[in-house]
């Protein structure tokens, strides 16, 4: 037990106390008497999230006395609070477009506040890789940067680019203290190297990894590329010695491979593949994906971390430890909860914060397309009465892919307060939730918004 002690004329007394023998990790009871606020939780994880309620009572009920001060008086209650799912998640797109370390330095201090404990990071794609390497330098000074970049959306035609050199990637130092930070805040970051798709960067940094005997450059224009990564054994020690570091730098229990829109193309009219497919006693080229995820998988379970990945990857993973992102609607990753496979609900219609937000979409900045109002975002339900086994699902995950998000402000307006409604939802039951009360408890979030700088969208 720990008491922290000020001027009793002026403030009351912290009571803090863990129980460390406690199986509820993440609940914790939140008591406000005359002279006194005692927190009583399981873990350091359960303090922060007490005191997060606490600075949410605050920011809720303080005015300015006009000298600038802003006296607190807070009332006394009793709060007894768990989350609904254990995970609670943001996915930011850092590949299509990067941002400053700082800004993600703002983002998690932003989760911590709404109790979000997953901030995952897709790091390489077609258009950028993002992380240092320090086995393969080429990864960034070269898969880092695209030459131009797609202007408009991407179905748009004729299609137009801007012309001018796009990218940059973070250090390894960089990663290293972020990870840190968001620990201190029990924020895991999950890091993201999407394969065997998506992959045009990589390829283009190391051809040998690819397919195409063309010359490959970093992707210029968005959608899908239709690189693939090979399946030859140098490959696979190439992705080996990647995700070795990335697991160094990354000591959360989680590696996402991605794994999401590939198609069987390239490798079906490639004779090296066609030959490498015989030698493997394959036969045929849609065996090459489930023996591509299956491989690369058991690397890294080998060295004890879990593979997540989209839900593609239902179509050939053997390990019952990996997780799946139902992304494509819910079925998907019901059928994966009700065969005994752990899924984090990702639904595009209800969670991708590149889509729009209004139905009047002429003076809202350029999207992917789409809407997801805020009431949407809020009325956000992972668990389905269809589900047979519902403890499967450990939870749900917003995404901002930045296809059309270019700087930090374009991002926080297309992620705030959506965020926050999606936040409520993961926290809190359905039966408890009430849209029209949110709405109004939303008020005193979007001055705080404000004052930290978040340039949110105004419901």
């Amino acid at each position: 037990d720990v008491s922290m002690t000020t001027d009793q004329d002026r403030a009351s007394v912290l009571i803090l106390s863990v129980d460390h023998t406690s199986e509820d990790s993440e609940a914790y009871q939140l008591e406000i008497e005359c002279r006194c606020v005692k927190l009583e939780t399981g873990s350091p994880r359960g303090v922060v999230h007490g005191l997060q309620t606490l600075n949410q009572l605050i920011y809720d009920i303080r005015t300015s006395d006009g000298n600038g001060a802003f006296p607190i008086k807070l009332p006394c209650l009793k709060i007894i609070d768990r989350p609904r799912f254990r995970w609670r998640g943001f996915m930011l797109d850092v590949s299509r477009h990067i941002f400053p370390i700082e800004f993600l330095y703002k983002l998690i201090e932003l989760l911590s506040f709404y109790k979000i404990n997953i901030f995952h990071l897709h790091l390489s794609d077609d258009q950028g890789w993002r992380l240092e390497i320090e086995r393969y330098p080429k990864l960034t000074q070269v898969g880092a940067w695209r030459s131009e970049s797609r202007l408009g959306h991407r179905l748009d035609s004729p299609a137009q680019f801007d012309g001018e050199t796009y990218g940059g990637f973070y250090t390894k130092a960089q990663i290293s203290s972020l990870v840190e930070f968001a620990g201190r805040r029990h924020i895991t970051i999950v890091p993201e190297i999407d394969m065997p798709g998506h992959a045009q960067a990589m390829i283009a940094a190391y051809p040998r990894l690819g397919i195409s005997t063309e010359d490959v450059q970093v992707w210029t224009d968005w959608g899908v590329s239709e690189h693939l990564l090979n399946v030859r054994e140098e490959t696979f020690e190439f992705i080996g010695h990647v995700l070795d570091e990335v697991i160094e730098l990354f000591p959360g229990p989680y590696i996402h491979l991605g794994g999401d829109e590939v198609s069987n193309e390239l490798w079906l009219r490639d004779p090296n593949t066609q030959a490498r497919l015989m030698s493997l006693g394959l036969n045929h080229v849609e065996e090459i994906y489930p023996y591509f995820i299956n491989r690369v998988t058991n690397y890294v379970e080998e060295r004890g971390r879990r593979v997540i990945g989209w839900d593609e990857i239902l179509s050939g993973v053997q390990s019952r430890d990996t997780i799946v992102m139902s992304w494509r609607g819910f079925e998907r990753g019901i059928a994966a909860a009700n065969a005994g496979q752990e899924v984090v609900m990702t639904p595009n219609e209800w969670t991708y914060l590149d889509t729009y937000q209004v139905e009047e979409q002429a003076s809202e900045p350029l999207a992917i397309g789409g809407l997801v109002t805020l009431e949407k975002a809020y009325s956000f339900e992972p668990l389905l009465p269809i589900l047979k086994l519902p403890e499967n699902v450990l939870g749900g995950q917003a995404q901002a892919w930045t296809e059309y998000m270019i700087l930090d402000e374009n991002v926080e307006y297309m992620v705030f307060p959506r965020l926050i409604a999606l936040a409520e939802a993961l926290w809190t039951p359905l039966a408890q939730r009430d849209f029209l009360g949110f709405s109004k408890r939303l008020a005193p979030h979007l001055r705080r918004l404000t004052e930290l700088g978040v340039s949110y969208r105004t419901p």
